[in-house]
């Protein structure tokens, strides 16, 4: 397999998933979708050069990204919906006091 035929290969397999952008924003999710073509293409840019490039290392590599993705917008998704309590939280208590801590006594 050549390298353009690679790197066309794993890219594919990446954007036929959307499902790890799922409650995403668009201002997020095009970055990570860059950063993440950028690194597979490297990837295996640098296996072509040492000779390593097989049949299957693009799948093996797009899975590894995918992985990737998914932690990464998980983490985003609880970091938001984390948010997203504690400004309930506060508009709850109309004061902030959800978000002070505790006074030691």
């Amino acid at each position: 397999m050549d390298l353009e035929r690679a790197q066309q290969k794993a890219a594919e397999l990446i954007l036929d998933d959307e499902g790890w952008r799922d409650g995403i924003e668009d201002s997020l999710a095009t970055p990570l979708l860059e950063w993440t073509l950028a690194q597979i293409d490297g990837r295996l840019a640098g296996a072509a050069e040492s000779g390593a490039l097989d049949e299957d290392l693009p799948y093996a590599v797009a899975d590894e990204a995918r992985a990737m993705l998914r932690g990464v917008c998980d983490t985003l998704r609880g970091f938001t919906q984390s948010h997203a309590a504690t400004d309930a939280g506060d508009s709850v208590a109309g004061d902030g006091a959800a978000c002070e801590p505790e006074a030691q006594g």
